[in-house]
C-alpha cells in the first residue's frame, strides 16, 4: 500500500459523520450526513432499506462522500467515491449491527428487514494535507 493511502487510512476511527453523496432518478445530487463505520479496513454504512438514499443507490450505485479529519490550520479533507454493494449476508450484517452503538435505537435484529447494510467500495481518494490546497489522487 502507497504511504498517501496509509496515511488517508490511518485517520479513520471505528464512527465518524461524512457527507454522503448519491444522485436520484433525475441525476440530482443528493447529499446527507450519515455515519461511516470503519470496521476491519472496510467501510460501512447502516441505514433504512425504504429510505431515500437506499432507493437511489438500489438505481445507481454511485457515490462519493466527503470528511474533515482535524481541525483549524491542522485539517485536511477526504473526498472518496467508488459503488455501494448491498450487504445481504446475515453474518456480516450482525457482525456491523454488535459494532454499532446507535444500532437498538433503529432496529431490532440484524435481520430486521428495514435495516440495510451498504459497504462503501472505494475506488479513488482524493485528498487534500493539512495546509495545502494541493488536491492528491490516490487509486484504491
Amino acid at each position: 500500500m502507497n504511504e498517501t493511502l496509509n496515511e488517508i487510512l490511518s485517520q479513520f476511527q471505528p464512527t465518524q459523520i461524512i457527507d454522503f453523496a448519491t444522485c436520484d432518478k433525475d441525476n440530482k445530487p443528493k447529499v446527507r450526513p450519515v455515519t461511516l463505520k470503519y470496521i476491519d479496513s472496510r467501510f460501512w454504512v447502516l441505514t433504512f432499506s425504504r429510505s431515500a438514499k437506499a432507493e437511489q443507490l438500489r438505481n445507481n450505485p454511485n457515490f462519493e462522500f466527503c470528511i474533515v479529519f482535524g481541525k483549524d490550520e491542522n485539517s485536511n479533507y477526504l473526498r472518496a467515491n467508488g459503488k455501494v454493494e448491498i450487504t445481504e449476508d446475515m453474518d456480516t450484517k450482525k457482525m456491523i449491527a454488535e459494532k454499532t452503538e446507535f444500532f437498538s435505537m433503529f432496529w431490532k435484529t440484524h435481520d430486521d428487514p428495514g435495516y440495510m447494510l451498504l459497504e462503501l467500495k472505494i475506488e479513488e481518494y482524493v485528498y487534500t494535507k493539512a495546509g495545502s490546497m494541493e488536491e492528491v489522487i490516490v487509486k484504491a
